[in-house]
């Protein structure tokens, strides 16, 4: 329901106020990992990890890695993204970046 609610709203460029990057975060595990990003608030966004096989979210809160200047996924995040402004870089477990700071899953 709160990802309902967040994708409900609009993002500063008028984007849904949501998105989800799949890709296989976790090189050890079969299959892809999404990484579930809403606005939680106006200015606020939450993140949230999908597993696969597992009935419903949450599974697991991601793990960030903030960049300096930037300690809070904020709805500008979800605009970025939407935009390609991001890349995934490998690591033992793989990252998603956006404007230098890092969100994986705890594995």
């Amino acid at each position: 329901r709160r990802i309902g609610r967040g994708c409900g709203r609009v993002s500063p460029a008028g984007n849904p106020g949501c998105v989800m990057v799949l890709a296989d975060f976790m090189a050890r595990t079969p299959g892809d990992e999404g990484i579930v990003i809403y606005m939680s608030s106006e200015t606020g966004a939450t993140l949230e990890a999908i597993w696969p096989g597992l009935p419903a979210p949450p599974f697991s809160e991601p793990l960030f890695m903030g960049a300096t200047g930037w300690s809070n996924v904020t709805p500008d995040t979800i605009d970025l993204i939407i935009a390609g402004a991001f890349s995934l870089k490998p690591t033992e477990i793989i990252a998603l970046e956006v404007t230098g700071a890092q969100i994986i899953l705890k594995p």
